[in-house]
């Protein structure tokens, strides 16, 4: 039977945790082998996990210590067993029972490295929707590079040909872990974006990482955050990614995507910057986004 890890990383989570488990084992067409690493919860989250791992051989306890996000997924990457395939998960959702096969079903002819995201339904503490998340794929190199990331780690599964690649280099900056391996599967493998929605995502007071304000709650919080010195808007985490990619990949890149992630983390230089403006490969839809990503190069604010 085709074996497939999943990575959780636990944070005082025993309010759902549970829920997420049990949504989890219910993917019975595969090999489910459920590994979890607490991050040094005080609650009663680790008793959680170790009554599973009695009842459940699927599951698996990797320990309570503290490493932070996102070293915590990092090190379960290259401490996990070998598999046909690898899933994250939070500790807060609930996936379809089928959400495992649907990715399976559109990795399993592919040799090279892959990586797969599925949609997401955007759900309160008690799984009532709350929106629809209508996110979307990069169109374009530029476009994962220089745009903030939206497609979540929880929605991914990715086989072993991506996993021995992501091995080659152990992540030392990069904020995001998500944000890291779509960049990675965009430069040196492939991406399977399915618009499907395959789990909810439970927003909650306790979210590490949610999803984004939105109608006016998104105005306010914008008018709120506003930096007339402009220090609050350098995105300095696309260069940490930038820098990572360049110090683990650099003999994989072709020249001219070199050259890009260069110009990216050299970009105070005005000369970089210039190079950026006029072949960074953003995709002009939707056109404010494009207009935003030019202004931000020509102030420097990345």
């Amino acid at each position: 039977m085709v074996k497939v890890i999943v990575l959780m990383s636990t944070y005082n989570g025993e309010k759902y945790l549970k829920e997420q488990i049990e949504s989890i084992l219910r993917q019975t067409e595969y090999d489910i082998r459920l590994c979890i690493h607490d991050d040094g919860s005080i609650d009663r989250t680790v008793e959680i996990i170790k009554e599973y791992t009695s009842l459940d051989n699927r599951v698996f306890f990797m320990g309570s210590k503290h490493k932070g996000y996102p070293n915590c997924f990092f090190d379960m990457v290259f401490d996990s067993d070998d598999a046909e395939y690898y899933a994250f998960s939070d500790q807060d959702d609930v996936w379809d029972e089928k959400k495992i096969e649907k990715a399976i079903m559109q990795l399993e002819d592919k040799s090279e490295p892959t990586l797969y995201a599925c949609n997401k339904e955007i759900v309160d503490k008690d799984l009532n929707t709350v929106r629809w998340g209508e996110y979307t794929a990069p169109k374009r190199l530029g476009d994962v590079l220089l745009k903030y990331n939206n497609i979540s780690g929880c929605t991914m599964v990715f086989n072993y040909a991506f996993k021995q690649l992501f091995m080659r280099h152990m992540p030392k900056y990069a904020p995001y872990h998500d944000a890291y391996l779509l960049r990675l599967a965009y430069l040196l493998g492939i991406f399977i974006y399915d618009e499907n929605k395959y789990m909810k995502y439970r927003q909650h007071e306790n979210n590490v990482i949610g999803a984004e304000y939105i109608g006016g709650r998104l105005v306010f919080e914008k008018l709120k955050r506003l930096d007339f010195s402009l220090n609050k808007y350098r995105n300095t985490n696309i260069k940490l990614y930038a820098k990572d990619i360049y110090d683990g990949y650099r003999d994989l890149l072709s020249a001219s995507t070199e050259g890009l992630i260069h110009n990216i983390m050299n970009a105070s230089n005005f000369k970089n910057r210039v190079n950026l403006l006029t072949n960074c490969r953003v995709s002009f839809s939707p056109i404010s986004l494009y207009v935003v990503i030019k202004m931000r190069i020509i102030l420097g604010l990345i």
